[in-house]
């Protein structure tokens, strides 16, 4: 490192960088601690440092150097995404998911975020949480498709078929033409009357509602014919088209 890096840490970084990009990752690794060394309160060095050794597969120094970097600069949102993606594969899931709380602290709309900690939640066992913060991306960005997908398989994941029904009716509202969103919405159907057919007028209403919604699904037509007591209207007999479950 000569007298102008160790004068301008930028310049550290900079030259770093043009070290990475050309594959040579030793030398910007030797750099980067270099400069570390002469000044230990960098936190760019602190944190490229960390980038690179977990690309070169050092995870835990990786996650050593990260934590050293959003100690000595606590806003910087991208060192404590990092952070909490590489606290997550190391298996130190509570403090992944701190991470990302303090992500959301400094950038609340942060949707990958959210949804990141939504999912440690739920791997926690802290469901009620993890839609908490799902439902949160729903409200602040209800176009967002990842979210509602989200949403809607912890819903039905965990026996909440009337809301999962809701958000996929939405999902499917986003994207109209996508067959998937359509066969995803009749299986929640499927498992919100299967929830409820002990008690008659609550099927009933649901298999209204489905048939109302989509009269063409074959699955929802057969068994609102079963449950009412009806004939199955013409071309509904034999299940065609039932969901996979």
């Amino acid at each position: 490192m000569n007298r102008d890096e160790q004068r301008t840490p930028r310049l550290v970084v900079a030259r770093a960088l043009e070290l990475q990009r050309a594959g040579q990752f030793d030398a910007a690794a030797a750099l980067l601690r270099a400069a570390l060394e002469h000044d230990p309160q960098l936190p760019e060095a602190a944190y490229r440092l960390g980038l690179l050794c977990y690309h070169l597969g050092d995870l835990a120094e990786a996650v050593a150097l990260l934590g050293r970097a959003v100690e000595l600069d606590p806003a910087s949102v991208e060192a404590w995404r990092n952070l909490g993606n590489l606290c997550g594969e190391s298996g130190a899931l509570e403090r992944a998911a701190e991470c990302f709380r303090r992500l959301l602290q400094l950038r609340p709309t942060d949707i990958p975020a959210r949804g990141n900690l939504a999912m440690l939640l739920e791997q926690a066992g802290r469901i009620d949480e993890a839609l908490r913060e799902l439902r949160e991306i729903q409200r602040i960005a209800p176009a967002e498709a990842a979210g509602l997908n989200l949403l809607a398989r912890l819903l039905g994941k965990h026996g909440q078929h009337e809301e999962q029904v809701t958000v996929t009716r939405e999902l499917l509202r986003l994207r109209p033409g996508d067959g998937s969103a359509r066969r995803a919405l009749s299986r929640a159907y499927r498992l919100w009357f299967e929830s409820v057919e002990q008690d008659r007028d609550e099927a009933l209403r649901v298999l209204t509602e489905w048939t109302t919604f989509d009269a063409a699904d074959p699955v929802a037509r057969n068994l609102l014919a079963a449950c009412s007591g009806r004939e199955a209207p013409s071309g509904a007999a034999g299940g065609e088209g039932e969901p996979t479950r």
